[in-house]
């Protein structure tokens, strides 16, 4: 586990939880720019490709649909910074394919509706006109 030093990362019950569950938890480096910035960008794709698209009702869901997210990023999302390869394509040295245009993500229209200045939001199927 790589993150920040934010409160939530140096807090005891989180250092005692994961020495509990053995995993090994490092630091991104301060004095490096783009130290968190592979994890943040990724967070900000799962944020907005995903999680804003959808309402979860069940933990299940959620799961089942993280773990699509992650085989739909590492195995099919062409990534600019990877000149249009996907991740597991560098990472396991395999011949650069050209994305398949069929291979996107379906996105459910959903519109977001705010109240109390943004504090609570409501969400709907979007209307096609």
């Amino acid at each position: 586990l790589i993150s920040d030093k934010g409160t939530q990362f140096t807090a005891g019950d989180f250092k005692d939880y994961i020495k509990r569950q053995s995993i090994y938890h490092r630091y991104a480096c301060i004095s490096k720019a783009n130290g968190n910035s592979k994890v943040e960008r990724f967070f900000r794709s799962l944020k907005y490709e995903l999680l804003n698209l959808y309402l979860f009702f069940s933990k299940e869901k959620v799961d089942r649909l993280l773990k699509d997210y992650l085989l739909y990023y590492n195995e099919h999302r062409p990534h600019e910074a990877l000149d249009g390869r996907v991740p597991n394509d560098r990472y396991f040295h395999r011949p650069r394919d050209k994305p398949d245009k069929n291979d996107k993500m379906i996105k459910v229209p959903i519109e977001r509706i705010e109240f109390a200045d943004g504090l609570l939001k409501s969400y709907r199927l979007k209307k096609i006109a």
